[in-house]
């Protein structure tokens, strides 16, 4: 019986440990899609190009396939140009796979042009590597949601 109660005992500490790994990582992940989104409203172009891994691809709402860093920070650039730009993530669905994550769903753009706010709800997948001590983007998609 002793047996027994120690192998639910071990069985329950492992399955909660796991499950409390399980969880941190997912707010780490959610964190990182956070950290994007406000280095995006900060319009600091070289802040979120940051969060990006050297080697990452964005496919951009707006523009064709990023492949470079330097791209990637260009498309930023161009971006951050929109005042009063803002993202809001309305709904995210994150997998873990060991050092690899993924954080896809869907999140709602917005801007000022001419005096005017424009929104632009779009569907997303980010792909992180986890590098370091931190969760780096290599593959960004995102769309423009198609009209229902």
């Amino acid at each position: 019986m002793r047996k027994v109660i120690v192998a639910v005992f071990v069985f329950f500490s492992y399955f909660f440990t796991v499950q409390a790994l399980a969880d941190t990582e997912n707010s780490e992940v959610s964190n990182a899609g956070v950290m994007w989104g406000k280095a995006l409203e900060s319009r600091q172009p070289q802040s979120i190009a940051d969060l990006y891994s050297k080697e990452a691809y964005l496919y951009p709402t707006f523009e064709n396939i990023k492949d470079s860093h330097k791209t990637i920070l260009d498309y930023f650039v161009q971006l951050t140009k929109n005042d009063a730009l803002k993202v809001v993530f309305n709904q995210q669905h994150i997998q873990l796979f060991g050092n690899i994550a993924v954080n896809s769903g869907f999140y709602t753009f917005s801007y000022k042009k001419e005096g005017k706010v424009v929104t632009v709800p779009a569907r997303y997948t980010f792909v992180y590597l986890h590098e370091g001590n931190k969760w780096l983007i290599v593959n960004h998609h995102s769309s423009v949601l198609p009209k229902s």
